[in-house]
């Protein structure tokens, strides 16, 4: 389990299998994507924050987080080839001006994993 609060849920929602449900958003923000960001090798940085204990107490905690968090700022562009990848994993339904879609968690991550960590090496590739 990551030590980061935040991607603990997350963490959760990829073991257990889980779905994500986006009302009318795209993939900008669809925080999952950050499980994927978080669990490729980048490097982290110690951040501080404070969380309420069991009896309502204020404490600060340490945790690890990603140093360059979402450094591509395309999750669009993910979600686009995402979704021509495996159409066959999404329900998109229309609504007004956008779609609910209901993505299951594992595979999203997995193929974000897969396309970071290749898009990663390729920028690496180009600096060196």
């Amino acid at each position: 389990m990551p030590r980061n609060p935040a991607l603990q849920c997350r963490c959760s929602s990829y073991t257990l299998d889980g779905k994500i449900v986006m009302l009318g958003t795209d993939y900008e923000s669809c925080t999952s994507l950050h499980l994927a960001d978080s669990t490729i090798g980048r490097p982290s940085l110690t951040e501080k924050a404070p969380i309420k204990d069991k009896n309502g107490e204020v404490k600060w905690i340490t945790f690890k987080d990603v140093d360059d968090l979402d450094k591509y700022d395309d999750f669009n562009d993910f979600g686009t080839y995402f979704e021509e990848k495996h159409s066959d994993l999404i329900v998109k339904v229309p609504i007004l001006k956008g779609y609910i879609r209901i993505i299951p968690v594992k595979p999203l991550v997995d193929e974000a994993r897969r396309y970071y960590t290749k898009k990663d090496k390729e920028t690496a590739d180009k600096v060196d």
